[in-house]
C-alpha cells in the first residue's frame, strides 16, 4: 500500500478481518491503531514507489497487527504539548494495545501490536 487511501484501505481490511472473526468488540480499538501504524509508515517509512503491508492474524486469546516498511527508524513516545497537531500516535498505540513491539532486520522493520481477544468472543 503507497498513498493516502493506503490508510483508509489498511482501516477497511482490519474492519473486513475483525468482521469475519467475531470481533467486532475490538473494532474501534484495532481501526484506530490500524490507521495510526499504515500512517506513520506512509509518513516515516516508505520512500516513493515503495509499500508497507498490513498483517494481521488471531490466535485463541490474542489478535496480532503487523505492519512492516523499509525504514530502520523506530516508533518512539515523543513528549507533545496541548498545541501540537501530531506525536500522539504511538501514545495512542501504546496505552491501547496490549502488548507492542519492533522487529528489525538488514532491509526493514515490521511494527506489531497484540490485543487480547475477549473471552466473549467465539473462535
Amino acid at each position: 500500500m503507497r498513498s493516502a487511501a493506503s490508510v483508509r484501505s489498511a482501516r477497511v481490511l482490519a474492519q473486513r478481518a475483525l468482521q469475519e472473526w467475531e470481533l467486532t468488540e475490538l473494532l474501534d480499538v484495532v481501526c484506530l491503531c490500524v490507521s495510526e501504524l499504515a500512517t506513520n509508515a506512509l509518513l516515516h517509512g516508505t520512500l516513493p514507489r515503495q509499500e508497507f503491508t498490513l498483517t494481521l492474524t488471531r490466535s485463541a486469546d490474542l489478535l496480532r497487527v503487523e505492519v512492516q516498511d523499509c525504514s530502520a527508524g523506530e516508533p518512539r513516545l515523543r513528549q507533545v504539548t496541548a498545541n501540537d497537531c501530531t506525536g500522539r500516535g504511538w501514545l495512542v498505540i501504546h496505552e491501547l494495545a496490549h502488548d507492542h513491539g519492533v522487529i528489525r532486520n538488514e532491509s526493514q522493520k515490521t511494527v506489531w501490536l497484540t490485543f487480547k481477544i475477549p473471552r466473549t468472543s467465539g473462535l
